[in-house]
Formats: C-alpha cells, structure tokens, sequence
C-alpha cells in the first residue's frame, strides 16, 4: 500500500461448496486508492481472526490505514474494534441492505469468485488456487497502464 494511504475496505464473502480444506469463507481487503486486494479463507471467520488479518495483512505488511469501511456482520465487532481502537483506526459500517455503498470492496469480490471459477479444476480446491487468483488481480494492466503491484511496490517504495 503507498505511504499515506487512507481508507481500507473489508469484507467477508462465504463460497460454497467447501474447500478440500475444509474453509469456506474468504476475507477480502482492498485498498481504496491503489485498489490493491489482499486475500485469505478461513473455515469459520470470527471476529479474532479478521482482528489477525487486519494485523498481518494490512498493518504489519503496509502500514495503519486511517480509516477501515466493512459492512455490519458480527465478524467485524468485539477483537477488531479493540484492535481497531489501539492503532487509532476509525471504522465506518455500510449498510448492511445496500452492499453497493462499499463498491470497491464488493468489484473486489466478484473478481475473485470469477478468476476462481475458471481456475478451480473440481469445486473443492479453491482455497489452494486463491493466491494464485490474487496473483492475477494484482498483475492485471488497468486503464492507466500500469499493472496493480508496479503502483504499489515501484511508485510509492
């Protein structure tokens, strides 16, 4: 993510059937700004384990966004708004019957459900091809002719 980077998009997307793994849910954060996507899938998702993904995904690996928009579900309560307090993060809930307030986040969702459909060989690996779809979003040319990962790691580091 650039230096300075502002607002972060969250959300958790459930794909069935379940993976050989036995995951079933996929937590999805996008970068507002550089739309920049990180990915992980889960087999239940708790609210400590979005509150570890925000941690290891975004904070450790970029920097503290300014501000953090996910929809109202249960999983984005208790460990994240305490993680979310202790790093001075504010967070913005879109409306739980109007998905389309967080564009970004739900354009983001259905490419991944998309690239893992014509990835996936049997409905049950998905969970190992989804770095794989991620490598592809991020390495797509984009109108501005620069792929995702050269503006996030050439122009801003």
């Amino acid at each position: 993510m650039p230096r300075g980077y502002h607002s972060q998009g969250l959300e958790g997307i459930e794909i069935s059937p379940k993976s050989s793994s036995g995951h079933e849910f996929v937590l999805i954060a996008i970068d507002y700004f550089t739309k920049w996507v990180e990915v992980a899938s889960y087999a239940m998702l708790t609210s400590a384990r979005v509150a570890s993904f925000i941690r290891s995904h975004i904070i450790c690996r970029y920097e503290v966004p300014h501000e953090l928009i996910s929809d109202r579900r249960v999983h984005f309560q208790a460990e994240v708004d305490t993680l979310l307090q202790k790093y001075g993060i504010r967070h913005h809930r879109s409306s739980t019957f109007r998905p389309q307030t967080n564009g970004a986040i739900e354009a983001a969702n259905k490419n991944i459900k998309r690239i893992l459909r014509k990835m996936v060989k049997t409905s049950r690996d998905w969970s190992e091809k989804l770095p794989f779809a991620l490598w592809g979003i991020s390495h797509l040319y984009r109108s501005y002719a620069l792929t995702l990962w050269y503006m996030v790691w050439r122009l801003f580091y």
